[in-house]
């Protein structure tokens, strides 16, 4: 049986980062499915408990077994500093400055060594690698480079993870999958009724959040058939969000759950990791880290992507990165990835392939996506890059040299990728009177959630003295979505058939 690890950083992410995606392979008998949670969701402590529950109750509806359930135990926000700001112990807003669990439970690093880890960034990077080594997945799911710093953190702690597996390792080539948790899911557009059948086609790069995602480059899948309900309230993915009644969720599930659910391969299956690499000046090994974005300071009101860049000395005249391998090797593929800075461009690099040379000009894209600079079949034993001409400090963040890419069908995924991006509606379903029925069902539920009280969002919100008096507090919204229910129920009564 193979396995898939879904790693994502809080509970209830699984829902935005897995969806459709984690629930075809977590009721697919060929699969052994994992979910890691990298926080503990002690943000206001008290809810660590109930969250750990909740996050068990949600797998199970999405087909994952408890024993294959993860939690690292990293804290949920931090006091003074971000953990991945740092190179010293942090602490946690629940006060913590080490890895735990609530009671009755376990992190992983204390069931694997029968310790608690420091709140480290190099801890949190050891734990990743050491999941992924000790369950060795065929298939990797995280969240991509999001607006929220500890969904930034984990990606790029994926990242550092997968380059000391692929160094311990050289022949580990999984299947990466990512995924921004908010942008076109939680924070997407609401239109799960309103575009029922066909794929979003009219995203934008707009809606991603760092200049490396492409629209148009994203793997689409299409749904297991049981996730294709007419009512969103029938639909596993939102049962799945019931579950975490604290987060009050569900109100988001008519965006987060649509047709498009969409990732983007990440490939470590690099040769330049089995390459030699000279660099005349600069720190090389920021060309081979997978990190094509990278921040010093993940919060989102400071961060600036303009770490983990090989930038050569402005004395330095070579201004060259030399990769040599001991053997030849097939070359399909080179790509280069720029510093994404406004002030910084390199115009003009030359690239030696063995014996064949060629300058070019205006193949570097300025927003620091993939630049694409030899797509054809090679064999060499050598690749030079030099920068001829550039303005600003400009550099590059990774160095991609590609042989023959493994198709996704080898990978025989319980779900197929959508090739047409249109699923046919049936017809004897598709009547407005149902919809509507369900769009009530649905108000209702988040009515009753924010109006009469989910006492932990309530709690979180309010302090002792206002809690007793929130249903006042709240009056004004209660009849909002009065008129609202209101308004439904009217056009309900006006179809005819």
């Amino acid at each position: 049986m193979k396995n898939v690890v879904f790693f994502v950083p809080h509970m209830d992410d699984e829902l935005f980062v897995g969806g459709g995606l984690l629930y075809s392979f977590g009721h697919s008998n060929e699969w052994q499915t994992y979910v890691v949670y990298a926080t503990n969701g002690d943000f206001y402590p008290h809810e660590a408990e109930v969250r750990f529950k909740e996050a068990i109750r949600a797998c199970n509806v999405l087909g994952v077994p408890r024993e294959n359930i993860i939690f690292l135990g990293y804290g949920d926000g931090w006091r003074d500093e971000h953990i991945y700001n740092s190179n010293e112990v942090v602490s946690s807003m629940a006060g913590r400055s080490f890895t735990y669990a609530p009671d009755g439970f376990n992190e992983y690093c204390f069931i694997k060594h029968g310790k608690h880890n420091s709140y480290l960034k190099k801890n949190y990077v050891n734990d990743v690698a050491e999941v992924i080594i000790e369950i060795n997945p065929e298939v990797l799911v995280c969240v991509d480079f999001d607006n929220h710093p500890d969904h930034r953190m984990l990606y790029l702690c994926f990242l550092e993870a997968l380059k000391a597996v692929k160094i311990k390792q050289r022949n580990y080539n999984p299947l990466v999958l990512t995924k921004p948790a908010y942008e076109n899911s939680m924070c997407g557009e609401r239109d799960y009724y309103k575009n029922k059948y066909e794929v979003n086609q009219s995203g934008t790069n707009d809606l991603l959040c760092t200049p490396i995602l492409k629209w148009n480059h994203r793997i689409a899948f299409k749904l297991d058939l049981e996730l294709l309900t007419k009512f969103l309230t029938k639909n596993p993915i939102y049962k799945a969000a019931c579950c975490h009644y604290s987060q009050c969720i569900r109100k988001t599930m008519d965006s987060a759950i649509n047709m498009d659910i969409s990732y983007w391969r990440l490939r470590v299956d690099n040769l330049a990791l089995l390459a030699d690499i000279y660099v005349s000046t600069g720190k090389k090994e920021y060309l081979t880290d997978f990190k094509t974005i990278d921040a010093h300071n993940v919060i989102k009101e400071n961060c600036q992507l303009d770490a983990s860049v090989w930038v050569p000395e402005k004395k330095d005249t070579e201004r060259i990165v030399k990769l040599r391998w001991k053997k030849p090797v097939k070359i399909e593929q080179i790509l280069v990835y720029e510093n994404p800075r406004k002030d910084a461009h390199i115009e003009v690099v030359d690239i030696r392939i063995g014996n064949i040379s060629k300058e070019l000009s205006g193949y570097i894209m300025e927003d620091g996506s993939a630049s694409i600079l030899f797509d054809g079949y090679i064999v060499a034993d050598k690749v030079e890059i030099k920068i001829q001409r550039s303005k600003g400090n400009a550099g590059l963040t990774e160095i991609a040299v590609y042989g023959k890419e493994r198709t996704l069908d080898s990978y025989k995924l319980p779900i197929s990728v959508r090739k047409d991006y249109l699923y046919e509606p049936n017809s004897s379903e598709d009547k407005q009177k149902f919809v509507l029925m369900d769009k009530m069902k649905y108000k209702v539920n988040n009515f009753f959630d924010y109006s009469f009280g989910n006492r932990y969002y309530l709690k979180r919100k309010y302090s002792n003295s206002q809690y007793k008096n929130v249903y006042l507090l709240r009056g004004i919204f209660w009849l909002d979505k009065l008129k609202e229910l209101c308004s439904i129920m009217i056009n309900y009564k006006k179809l005819n058939f």
